[in-house]
């Protein structure tokens, strides 16, 4: 994830919390991850993301699936959810 989507975030929330700063040469663990994810997708019929949260990642990785369905917790509020209607999403609210 890019520090413009960290930005992003942290605006929908108000702002950074801490101050705390990273800094680290070459690829991110969240870099790598999600390159070895998007390797591996095209292989599955259908992926659930448990815990998707606001659905950023699962919105980004439906580019890359066949089919994804995400999961928020229970107690999220999803009325504001970043997700888009796409062909090979599904948002399962509760």
């Amino acid at each position: 994830m890019s520090m413009e989507w960290y930005d992003m975030i942290a605006r929908r929330n108000g702002g950074y919390r801490a101050r705390a700063q990273y800094i680290w040469d070459g690829k991110s663990a969240e870099e790598m991850f999600e390159e070895r994810l998007i390797q591996l997708l095209p292989g599955y019929t259908s992926v659930l993301d448990a815990g998707c949260g606001h659905g950023d990642f699962t919105l980004k990785m439906g580019a890359h699936a066949t089919h994804i369905t995400g999961f928020p917790h229970p107690l999220l509020n999803t009325e504001d959810f970043s997700l888009r209607e796409a062909c090979c999403l599904e948002y399962i609210r509760m």
